[in-house]
Order: C-alpha cells, then sequence, then structure tokens
C-alpha cells in the first residue's frame, strides 16, 4: 500500500530516483550541487536535502543540454547550453582509449535573468582529473572559472581579483550543473523547480496534547489512512513530519500538513478531538 502511494506521489511530482544515486527533477538530472556553509540558511531546503556532491565523471548518462545554475553576490550564471550531439556520459565518452574532447561548443545558448556580470564563453573545457573533472571544473571561462566543490564555488569570477577562495560570496555562494536529452530551447518554465508538496491530512483520534500523549491518524488525499500515531504532549509538527517522512520515504519538507477543514496546521493543540 505504502509503495502504491510513494509511486503516485513520484509521478504527481515530477520526482524520480534514478540510478547509482542520481536524482532527476522535471526530466533534469543533477550532476554537481555545492554551497558556502556561511550561507546554507538560504539554500533551498529541496536542494540541501541532496547534500554537497559532485559526478564522477565516467558515469554513463545520456544528455544534450547543460543547465549552469550559480550566483555571487551581486552576479550569477543562469544559462542553458545545447551541445552538437548527445553524449553518453558525464564527461562526454566512456571507452577507454578514447579521451573526451577538449572543448564543448555549444550550437545554442539560452541566458536566463540570473546571468548577470558573468563572462559568455563561445565555448566551455574541462580541467583537472578526467574521472572526476568534468562540468563542475572550468577554468578557462572568458576570463572566469565555473568552479563547483563542497564548500567552494566559483560562479564565473576569479579568486584572484574579488578577494580569494575561503568562504567568498564574491565568488559564489551556490553552485548547480544539471544535464538531460533533447534539443529544444528551453523557457524558464523548463528549468527544475521544487516539487510539489505532499499534502497529509491530520486528524487528532484520542487523548489532549496536555495529557501524556496524543494520537493522530494521517491521510493523503484519497490514498485513506497511512499512520496512525501516538505522539508525547510535547511534540510538535516537526517531529510528525520526522515520523511521516521514514513511513512514507520522503523528506520532511515535502510534507504539508493541514486539518480537517483543509487550513495550514500551525500547531497540534489546534486540533480538538472531534476533529
Amino acid at each position: 500500500h505504502f509503495q502504491d502511494l510513494i509511486q503516485d506521489v513520484s509521478t504527481d511530482c515530477s520526482w524520480l530516483a534514478v540510478s547509482r544515486n542520481m536524482i532527476s527533477v522535471d526530466g533534469w538530472t543533477l550532476l554537481h550541487s555545492g554551497w558556502l556553509p556561511s550561507h546554507e540558511d538560504s539554500i533551498e531546503p529541496w536542494i540541501k536535502s541532496f547534500g554537497q556532491f559532485t559526478t564522477r565523471g565516467d558515469v554513463r548518462i545520456c544528455y544534450q543540454q547543460v543547465y549552469l545554475h550559480a550566483a555571487f553576490e551581486g552576479g550569477g550564471v543562469q544559462r542553458v547550453l545545447t551541445l552538437p550531439t548527445e553524449l553518453a556520459c558525464v564527461r562526454g565518452t566512456c571507452r577507454a582509449g578514447f579521451p573526451s574532447p577538449d572543448a564543448f561548443e555549444p550550437i545554442d545558448i539560452a541566458y536566463f535573468d540570473g546571468d548577470v556580470n558573468t563572462p559568455r564563453p563561445d565555448s566551455y573545457s574541462f580541467w583537472g582529473n578526467p574521472l572526476m573533472d568534468n562540468w563542475n571544473e572550468m577554468h578557462s571561462w572568458g576570463g572566469g572559472r565555473f568552479v563547483v566543490r563542497k564548500n567552494q564555488i566559483h560562479a564565473g569570477r576569479r579568486y584572484e581579483t574579488c578577494g580569494g577562495h575561503e568562504d567568498n560570496s564574491q565568488l559564489g555562494i551556490y553552485g548547480r550543473v544539471w544535464v538531460r536529452p533533447g534539443t529544444c530551447t528551453p523557457t524558464e518554465d523548463d528549468l527544475p523547480k521544487e516539487p510539489a508538496p505532499v499534502v497529509v491530512t491530520v486528524y487528532r483520534t484520542a487523548n489532549d496534547v496536555s495529557q501524556a500523549s496524543t494520537t493522530v491518524t494521517c491521510r493523503f488525499l484519497s490514498a485513506g489512512e497511512i499512520a496512525s500515531l501516538s505522539l508525547h504532549a510535547d511534540s510538535d509538527l516537526e517531529d510528525l513530519k520526522a515520523q511521516l517522512s521514514d513511513i512514507i520515504q520522503l523528506p520532511a519538507w515535502r510534507i504539508k500538513l493541514v486539518s480537517p477543514s483543509g487550513t495550514l496546521l500551525d500547531n497540534l493543540a489546534d486540533l480538538s478531538v472531534d476533529d
């Protein structure tokens, strides 16, 4: 029953976990993601839930478009590159003895509102370890660099000219690289976005929150009851979300709790046993 529920949620929200623990949203697969620890509170919860990571260059995935998204104080990178041919793995080719191209020259580049005050090169080249480095390490970038590492971002800038590379928001705050197949020029609506919340209705079926415990029943849309939980009197909504997250195998930030009347639930004390 729960697996059917999870599948319904995945389909409704365009959310799909693919092989090798890679994540796909709205048809885009996230290859690299990082941010400055000092700005972690500003990172969207759904992005932060994946953690900081980079993907090896020899991982097999077919794609022809690359979405580069990064920001620094005063500007950023937000563009989609359409490549001449579809690639078979992250770095280009996975066959032994056949190195990846030194540079990719996109046949089309779509720029979006967040692409401000950064270089716009005609070709994009990788740097460093051929297995580990790819779209996360571009050091010849029209006078700047595009780098996504754990705790360090270069959002099209050079650390030599903007204050160094240690915890420097002038250099970069966050950086991400997404890829997908196809060649259609994307619009803003086509870019990966936060999946819709999973709405769970909560009924309090026994006791009072002032007692030692209270029992709540949770239902998801038309799927019926998904859990009947006994909570401590001092439990809050985050505790309830954490328990539901384990049951339906989705991150807690995606769960939206509502009362039987359909209003957003602010506090468990707002529920009466009659609800």
